[in-house]
């Protein structure tokens, strides 16, 4: 799967109901995002918002905010 935050492409290295770990670093934990997530080559999307609870050399943890029917979808998919 892959995140759009920004205008810039991140993978999902992990995601489940809680959150997400994106390859890369691009803000600072605390603050919120906002993504939209996306199986490549699928027409299926979510958008969703989230806090980051860490950021690491090589990747950033998001916790989400909530759960759209869209995202659940996808994690469970």
């Amino acid at each position: 799967m892959i995140a759009e935050i920004r205008g810039n492409v991140y993978q999902v290295l992990d995601i489940s109901f809680g959150g997400m770990k994106l390859s890369g670093k691009f803000t600072v934990a605390g603050g919120l995002v906002d993504a939209v997530i996306q199986p490549p080559g699928s027409d299926e999307r979510a958008e969703v918002r989230g806090r980051v609870e860490r950021v690491d050399t090589e990747l950033t943890a998001v916790r989400f905010s909530s759960v759209t029917a869209a995202l659940a979808k996808l994690i469970a998919g």
